[in-house]
């Protein structure tokens, strides 16, 4: 099997070479679930949920919370860090149109310019979306620091999602109200 698979590859490659770089794969895959290692049934209890999973616990300690635990208003507001190593400090930002938005920079809860160090700078922006949606950007760029090797690294994180959704409207979302909006927009 290894052999033939090896064969086809160099033949796709021979081939695509040829055709000046154009490669098109295709396939399918078939999904089946067998019984449990002891070939009885068994049912998922109340412990086996999805919500229980361990890639979904990791997922939600990682996620992004633009409201700080339901300080800001979500759908008008996001929080913003103003201290890159202290992340309880921060204040509520108000989304503002595309053209009078920039970014704003602290170190130790103080404005400060983007030339700091250790300055957090988050661009907290709404920009119109397709069919007269509006979008929410986040852009936020952070010094990560690793005291041990004496460096410091810079995260970006950036999140655009549609303007003016909560947890009781979601169905509404349209999902390609955002789908051609970039977090690195340049203003003119």
């Amino acid at each position: 099997m290894m052999r033939s698979t090896i064969l086809l590859m160099t033949l796709a490659v021979a081939l695509g070479g040829r055709r000046g770089g154009f490669l098109t794969t295709s396939g399918s895959f078939t999904l089946s679930s067998g019984g449990n290692r002891a070939g009885n049934s068994e049912e998922l209890g109340e412990a086996d949920t999805l919500d229980d999973a361990p890639a979904l616990q990791n997922a939600k300690a990682n996620h992004w919370d633009l409201s700080n635990g339901g300080q800001c208003d979500e759908v008008e507001e996001a929080w913003a860090l103003t201290d890159a190593k202290d992340h309880s400090m921060g204040k509520c930002v108000k989304y503002e149109a595309d053209k009078s938005c920039s970014p704003q920079c602290y170190h130790q809860g103080k404005l400060v310019d983007e030339t700091e160090d250790q300055a957090v700078c988050t661009k907290i922006c709404r920009v119109p979306g397709s069919n007269g949606a509006q979008c929410n950007v986040v852009k936020m760029v952070m010094p990560q620091f690793d005291e041990e090797q004496g460096k410091t690294m810079y995260l970006t994180k950036s999140k655009v999602m549609q303007a003016g959704l909560h947890k009781e409207n979601l169905e509404s979302a349209d999902p390609m109200a955002c789908a051609g909006i970039t977090t690195n927009r340049r203003s003119n």
